[in-house]
């Protein structure tokens, strides 16, 4: 691209990182809430489909992975405004843990936010000092922080711990869905 080119689609070199920041977060999310929605009603299922999904897209677009989790606090407020807004649509995932909450279950209002704030300072911790393939290693731990507050310890543990996580298929039997295997029509996430 010419300098000519660049400088009629940004104006400025931050105009241009501003867009790059919102193309890396709109797909992050995108590929997340597919494979989140993939799970329908099964909220913890589809909350560790999403978590795998978005671990994976970071692995496979370091340079995105790095500009938008690391080097958006070296950027402008403004950049830092985008990832919040990114942060407040990933943790609107996990709103619907309160429904899934045992009854003698009290989850803190705030849990949402702190789940997703606390989980974007592992990427960035991660992303910034780790290989970025190494990332999909962290799903486990992830999934489990993510539903911890909402289903308890031991249902986020036996979820964390499931190696596959396909998306069911419409009118299959649940036993089709097994760690490890899945049906053949079913769409890998």
């Amino acid at each position: 691209m010419s300098h000519q080119t660049f400088y009629e689609m940004y104006p400025t070199k931050e105009d241009a990182f501003l867009g790059a920041q919102k193309v890396g977060l709109h797909q992050a999310l995108q590929i997340a809430m597919e494979a989140y929605e993939a799970w329908g009603e099964d909220w913890p299922m589809g909350v560790a489909a999403g978590m795998r999904a978005l671990l994976d897209y970071l692995a496979s677009e370091p340079a995105h992975a790095h500009l938008t989790v690391v080097d958006t606090f070296a950027a402008s407020p403004l950049a830092i405004e985008i990832r919040d807004t990114g942060l407040h649509a990933f943790a609107a995932y996990l709103q619907p843990g309160y429904h899934h909450a045992p009854p003698a279950r009290s989850v803190p209002g705030i849990a949402p936010e702190a789940v997703a704030g606390g989980i974007w300072q592992v990427l960035h911790n991660h992303i910034e000092h780790e290989p970025e393939q190494d990332i999909a290693e962290l799903a486990p731990q992830l999934v489990y922080v993510a539903l911890t507050p909402f289903i308890g310890p031991k249902e986020a543990a036996r979820i964390a711990r499931r190696r596959t996580v396909a998306a069911p298929v419409v009118g299959a039997p649940e036993s089709a869905v097994v760690e490890g295997r899945q049906p053949s029509v079913s769409r890998r996430i």
